[in-house]
């Protein structure tokens, strides 16, 4: 098989080059419309005013690069009162290696260090609910890695009473007995028809959606593992949006149960 010419190799380069650059431009402007249809403001390239919402939870202080794009941001209601909301899309890398090699001349050091890296991009919500105040909790599909991350002794809380439901999701707290009350059979039935990854403490709440079913977690380190997902495509926001209320919903009846 005869290689490409040159020339052709640096046109297929540059044609999918443009694609990209062309189908983020297009995201944006998509995205752009979708906030003004939901009344909320657009900052194309992120806007500092989220960071006391993200700096609360945990799952924006791990990886490098951190990037905020296309972000949403203002109030929505919920049961008549506002909620306020940040949607965007978040990529950030994470260092699965790194290593250091020194190569010793005559006269010098060499200094040569590598890492083995890898980035994931998703769609995010974020909530601020002053009006609730959640027990602090993740939950995400279990897989393969996470079970071998329970022998090292990262273990998630297991709902007896909901064998399925525990053996498909990890759900990891440091409020156990809160969070064996707030996970009743209402709660546990809207995750499993949803599929949504979630975070939550006090009155913030991230959601995130699945990976893909041909995509799995890539990446377990310790108690955490990265959950490669996907963007939200701009005709869905407005659908998962009010997926997300409606969880939100949720949390805060069985959280008034429980102090009942």
């Amino acid at each position: 098989m005869k290689a490409l010419p040159f020339f052709l190799v640096i046109a297929l380069i540059a044609a999918i080059g443009c694609g990209i650059v062309y189908l983020v431009k297009k995201r944006r402007q998509d995205l752009e419309l979708v906030a003004r249809q939901l009344k909320l403001d657009f900052f194309p390239k992120g806007d500092e005013s989220i960071a006391p919402m993200v700096s609360n939870l945990e799952f924006f202080m791990y990886g490098e690069r951190c990037d905020v794009s296309n972000l949403m941001r203002g109030q929505v209601k919920r049961n008549g009162k506002p909620v306020t909301v940040a949607i965007f899309d978040y990529s950030y890398t994470i260092c699965k290696h790194r290593s250091t090699e020194f190569s010793f001349n005559e006269d010098s050091v060499s200094i040569e260090s590598n890492s083995d890296t890898e980035t994931f991009c998703q769609t995010v919500l974020v909530f601020y609910d002053e009006s609730i105040d959640l027990p602090g909790f993740s939950l995400r599909p279990e897989h393969l890695w996470d079970k071998l991350a329970n022998f090292a002794g990262y273990e998630d809380i297991n709902l007896d009473r909901f064998p399925a439901f525990s053996k498909g999701y990890r759900l990891l707290s440091n409020q156990v007995d809160d969070i064996r009350d707030l996970f009743q059979p209402n709660l546990i039935k809207f995750y499993e028809n949803n599929k949504i990854c979630t975070e939550a403490i006090g009155p913030y709440l991230l959601v995130f959606p699945f990976p893909p079913k041909h995509q799995s977690s890539s990446l377990t380190m310790g108690d955490k593992t990265f959950t490669k997902s996907q963007y939200v495509q701009p005709k869905d926001v407005k659908p998962y949006l009010d997926l997300s209320l409606k969880l939100l919903n949720l949390l805060e009846k069985n959280m008034s149960a429980v102090r009942q």
